[in-house]
């Protein structure tokens, strides 16, 4: 008999706790619901992110984050992710203030940020600025859970490459010349002409001067660039990193 009132309370506990668990859930809805209504309310006309989606993702990305197609602009690439997939972005398509590039995992993710980068230098100055947050997100494909990975890991490395990068004649400039590629030049002509040895002599020194200057400019040039990478690394952590 005993054994039989145990049971029963037993079994009269659980039920209560799986009944208990209903209302919680449906409490926990509105309260979220309400949080997103009053949320929305401070947040201007128009999109509020965009989402560069991998294909294989087979939920709509404005249902993953229960907002209209208006509130979200989503751009596809044309292959699933992977380390040759890129999407470039024009001033036109930074419509909002957060990018958010979403995939299946997290290595595809960030191959797909970081060509996205490389080909959209619009991108990297509203970055600098802080007027766009590129974030890297995950989706489980069976349950729809977003994770939210953050800003590339090697974002300032990406930056300035992009900023020594810029103009063509930078590469070439930050290309050692010395004089000992100069100085090979100077010798065949004044093998060529045997008959003035004396001006094959005053060109030599003065070839090496002038190369010994373009070394120096080339020096001058790399720290000026160095400057200006740490420079657009310490804006961007100050308007994304370091923001409360």
């Amino acid at each position: 008999m005993k054994r039989i009132i145990s049971l029963t309370v037993m079994f009269c506990a659980i039920a209560a706790s799986a009944l208990a668990a209903a209302p919680e859930t449906a409490l926990k809805a509105l309260t979220l619901g309400n949080e997103k209504f009053a949320m929305e309310q401070t947040l201007k006309a128009g999109p509020v992110a965009i989402v560069i989606a991998d294909p294989a993702i087979t939920q709509n990305p404005e249902a993953l984050f229960s907002l209209s197609e208006s509130q979200v602009k989503v751009i596809r690439t044309e292959a699933a992710f992977g380390p040759e997939t890129s999407a470039a972005l024009e001033a036109e398509d930074l419509v909002a203030p957060v990018v958010l590039v979403l995939g299946l995992d997290e290595e595809s993710v960030w191959a797909v940020y970081a060509n996205a980068l490389k080909a959209s230098p619009e991108l990297i100055h509203a970055v600098l600025k802080g007027q766009v947050s590129a974030l890297g997100a995950t989706v489980d494909a069976n349950t729809g859970t977003v994770k939210i990975l953050g800003a590339h890991p090697n974002l300032q490395t990406l930056v300035g490459q992009y900023l020594l990068g810029v103009a063509p004649e930078t590469a070439a400039a930050v290309t050692p010349d010395t004089g000992e590629q100069a100085t090979p030049a100077a010798e065949p002509a004044a093998a060529e002409n045997h008959d003035a040895p004396t001006e094959a002599a005053h060109e030599a020194p003065k070839a090496e001067g002038e190369a010994q200057t373009s070394g120096g400019g080339s020096g001058v040039m790399l720290v000026i660039l160095f400057v200006a990478a740490l420079v657009g690394a310490v804006i961007f952590m100050d308007k994304t990193v370091l923001k409360p």
